[in-house]
């Protein structure tokens, strides 16, 4: 299995079973066309055209859109379509940004929202070579053994920072302690689109490079089965190999063989690795007028156009 093909593999969807969700002009999610009519019948607050579904309000009015968006999650459990956790994910067109609305963390794939996630490189130098930990992930009862991971990879919990989210979770998945994991540098981000049975999970992982020269990760608190201090050679083969590496490691570990040059500029595939790792980075922005089939009051209609 090629680098390529394992990229491929993390973003297989079919977009044409979705419509886009937009507030103003940002396309903030994905909604399946099954269940378009029932977020229709939801609330007023939605408006539909062929092309996408639109969540209606004025620009400050971050309440109103979350009312319409816990009215469609509603509908959406009783029907049996959702189960709600009670938890909400604030959802803005991109990570800093002002929060749009908010939604229950359990229709988050429903309505194709985007999470992201922080992934660890631990790497070692050593006699002019290059190593890397992989961390295989403890089993839930009589799981078979679990693929090879990155030494740390977790979501962002809704209200966490990166930062905490990378100290913590270098403590209890590979017992790196915080002013350690602190001194990960930040190599950028990635991101994949997967299909999934509930919707699609539009994902952006925050990736760091951690040296971790004299450190050896421990498996604590049982969320790991083991550590293994891997050549990049085998890396490559590894990660080439299906079952192997999880999905999401396997993207962030070749991205980490191209940014350290274990992946030559004459490889095949080489610029198309480079472009698929980061071409879903970028918010879509959407510049037509959506439509007016429900009663929104001038300055609302004003705003949309903005």
């Amino acid at each position: 299995m090629s680098f390529l093909d394992r990229i491929i593999e993390s973003n297989q969807a079919r977009f044409d079973a979705f419509l886009p969700l937009l507030v103003r002009r940002w396309q903030v999610g994905w909604i399946h066309r099954d269940i378009v009519p029932m977020v229709l019948e939801s609330s007023p607050r939605f408006a539909y055209d062929a092309d996408a579904i639109w969540l209606c309000a004025a620009p400050e009015d971050r309440g109103a859109r979350t009312e319409a968006m816990e009215a469609a999650v509603g509908l959406l459990a009783r029907r049996g379509i959702v189960t709600q956790r009670g938890e909400r994910l604030a959802v803005a067109s991109r990570l800093g940004a002002a929060p749009l609305f908010e939604l229950d963390c359990g229709a988050t794939q429903h309505f194709g929202v985007r999470t992201y996630g922080v992934h660890v490189n631990g790497y070692v130098h050593h006699r002019g070579q290059l190593f890397v930990w992989l961390r295989r992930p403890a089993r839930n009862g009589f799981e078979q053994t679990r693929p090879w991971s990155t030494v740390v990879g977790s979501v962002v919990p809704p209200r966490r920072s990166l930062e905490q989210v990378l100290c913590e979770e270098a403590a209890t998945q590979a017992g790196i302690p915080c002013g350690l994991a602190a001194q990960g540098q930040l190599a950028g981000a990635i991101s994949w689109v997967r299909e999934c049975p509930d919707g699609l999970a539009p994902n952006t992982t925050f990736v760091f490079d951690l040296e971790l020269a004299s450190f050896e990760p421990a498996p604590l608190q049982g969320r790991a089965e083991d550590f293994s201090l891997c050549p990049v050679e085998e890396l490559r083969w590894l990660v080439s190999e299906p079952h192997h590496v999880d999905p999401s490691s396997a993207v962030v570990i070749i991205d980490f063989l191209l940014r350290h040059g274990a992946i030559s500029p004459c490889e095949p595939d080489y610029s198309e690795l480079v472009y698929r790792l980061r071409s879903g980075l970028r918010p879509r922005s959407w510049h037509q007028t959506p439509p007016f089939a429900v009663g929104f009051d001038s300055r609302e209609v004003a705003a949309l156009r903005t």
